[in-house]
């Protein structure tokens, strides 16, 4: 294994079976975006030893990021790239060492016999998205939307409805509420308006009203980002890797 920036893992990927990208929390929205679509793909090319022109090779290493934050993913698109795993203790390296050869003959024994190493939309949705919410980066916007289409006891002024009653609302309404006048809703801030929505599963569709503004509609379901928070084995938010009881909401689905 080794430590790369995410920029030297695009030219220095080889025969090494696992680089970390250390300091994960530290990468800005331009780097996330150039991580998701490096990880993403199943070659690597690179000048290979004695080679006179790179070539394309399979991809045959594991990126791990690490950090010590709780809180480090900031893609406000979607984190379905990062699968958190709670480290709480001291790994074992001489046990992975010896071990690693054996582990990986295992994982290939049920790669060639058929076995599914992906999650579904439903593991992914139940199982991955909470452990992927819990671990993002709040943000302004983020926060002042949600309690506004959430929180029953938001202050209201007299002719304004209560958002949280609501079942469909317009993105310019929306904003204005958060605080954005028609002048402050850049693009930028829409982008990232409609970013929060699809995370909170609302749908956008045309009205009917004059004009026919886009409006935003209320899934069925409280989304689950709203749901209780994952928690570990013993009931509480605490990391649960240590623990002796096995299937706490906080353990890693994998």
């Amino acid at each position: 294994a080794a430590r790369a920036s995410p920029h030297q893992c695009e030219h220095q990927p080889g025969a090494l079976g696992g680089y970390e990208w250390g300091e994960l929390d530290s990468l800005n929205r331009s780097e996330v975006t150039r991580v998701k679509n490096f990880v993403s793909s199943p070659k690597d090319r690179f000048r290979a030893s004695f080679d006179r022109r790179p070539k394309d090779y399979p991809r045959q290493v594991v990126f791990i990021g690490t950090t010590n934050e709780d809180h480090y993913l900031t893609d406000t698109t979607g984190n379905r790239r990062f699968w958190p795993v709670r480290v709480t203790r001291q790994i074992d390296v001489a046990w992975v060492a010896a071990n690693l050869q054996q582990m990986l003959a295992e994982a290939l024994s049920y790669v060639d016999a058929g076995e599914r190493f992906w999650p579904t939309e439903k593991e992914q949705r139940e199982l991955f998205t909470p452990q992927q919410d819990a671990r993002t980066v709040d943000n302004a916007i983020d926060a002042e939307i949600t309690r506004w289409l959430y929180d029953e006891d938001q202050p209201v002024q007299l002719g304004q409805s209560n958002l949280s009653l609501v079942n469909e609302v317009a993105m310019s309404e929306l904003l204005k509420r958060v605080g954005y006048t028609i002048d402050k809703q850049t693009s930028t801030v829409m982008r990232a308006a409609c970013s929060v929505m699809r995370r909170l599963g609302w749908k956008d569709r045309k009205s009917s009203a004059p004009g026919r503004p886009r409006v935003y509609c209320r899934p069925k379901e409280l989304p689950q980002a709203l749901k209780a928070e994952p928690r570990g084995s013993d009931g509480s938010t605490r990391p649960t890797q240590a623990d002796s009881t096995a299937g706490g909401d906080d353990d890693p689905p994998f």
